[in-house]
């Protein structure tokens, strides 16, 4: 009786099978686990990188040389430093004259940095002018003037 209960060998496949079952089950978990847990990190990396950027439009100058522009000042108030990489005013986009550091290209702004630059515009006396910032990560910040009469 001893000897064929030691000797059966039914009963230690469905032991070893359920074991199988659930390293492989363990496995997967832990694979989906990091995977998952690394997506959402970087979502929330690019996410405060995006919410943490902060620019103020101070000023505008409408100035009537030849050509006309406009001279834009602004500063960055957020936590990380940022790029200008397109200026729009009412929606259409303007070509960059001159910058902060005498280049023809937009500036980037560092923390607690004030710059300007000068835009092309053909503007006119007494109109309503919305100037829109975008930086490169897609925050757009706007602010309205008013040319001089």
């Amino acid at each position: 009786m001893m000897k064929r209960l030691l000797g059966d060998r039914r009963g230690v496949s469905p032991i070893v099978a359920d074991l199988m079952l659930l390293v492989i089950t363990v496995a997967a978990f832990s694979l989906m686990y990091g995977t998952s847990n690394q997506w959402i990190s970087l979502q929330r990396t690019n996410q405060m990188q995006t919410i943490t950027e902060r620019l103020v439009i101070e000023d505008a100058w409408f100035r009537s040389a030849t050509p006309k522009y406009v001279n834009i000042t602004m500063t960055n108030i957020g936590r990380i430093d940022l790029e200008v990489k397109y200026v729009q005013i009412n929606g259409i986009s303007c070509t960059v004259l001159n910058s902060s550091d005498g280049s023809g290209v937009f500036p980037e702004v560092e923390i607690q940095e004030t710059k300007y630059m000068n835009v092309y515009l053909d503007w006119a006396t007494g109109q309503d002018y919305t100037i829109t910032v975008t930086t490169d990560r897609g925050n757009s910040f706007e602010s309205v003037f008013v040319s001089p009469s």
